[in-house]
């Protein structure tokens, strides 16, 4: 069966080592992340603490669906308290 990225849709819930967590994939590109309290929505995110405490970040996904089994990199994007672009992939 073809997997597509339809198929990621919707909330993903999931135990870790011990660790609660799910992943909420949305069809714009963005996800929602929950883990052991912390709570990012990618769509518009606060960063807590730092020191880019108080500034906006986004949290998009990419799939691989070309492998058997399916892969997902997540991409944080913000601007600094310089307004400098910044870019992380997890």
């Amino acid at each position: 069966m073809n997997k597509t990225e339809k198929d990621l849709y919707g909330k993903w819930i999931g135990t870790d080592t011990g660790s609660y967590g799910s992943f909420t994939f949305f069809p714009d590109g963005y996800v929602k992340v929950e883990l052991d309290g912390l709570n990012i929505d990618g769509r518009n995110h606060i960063i807590p603490d730092g020191p880019n405490k108080g500034k906006a970040a986004h949290v998009k996904y990419t799939t691989d669906f070309s492998k058997k089994v399916v892969t997902f990199s997540l991409i944080a994007t913000y601007y600094d308290f310089n307004n400098k672009f910044e870019e992380s992939k997890f």
